[in-house]
């Protein structure tokens, strides 16, 4: 992998971040049913890509994810 690849799959990380966080963020703790799925989905997908970058000791601020644990 050369480095023009390494920026693609960086810049790729951080946008993919940010957005499964705005849409966490988008969601609310006192819906039900159906957004109620939704929250615990983002909240799980976001908390597994916390720790894979810290598997691989990806700094979490380095790709946008948020630096508390989400569970």
């Amino acid at each position: 992998m050369n480095l023009a690849d390494a920026d693609i799959l960086e810049n790729y990380l951080r946008d993919l971040s940010l957005i499964l966080t705005d849409l966490y963020k988008e969601t609310s703790d006192d819906s039900d049913g159906f957004q109620l799925g939704r929250r615990m989905a983002f909240r799980e997908v976001i908390s597994v890509m916390q720790q894979q970058a810290d598997l691989f000791q990806i700094p979490r601020d380095r790709i946008n994810l948020p630096k508390e644990d989400m569970d």
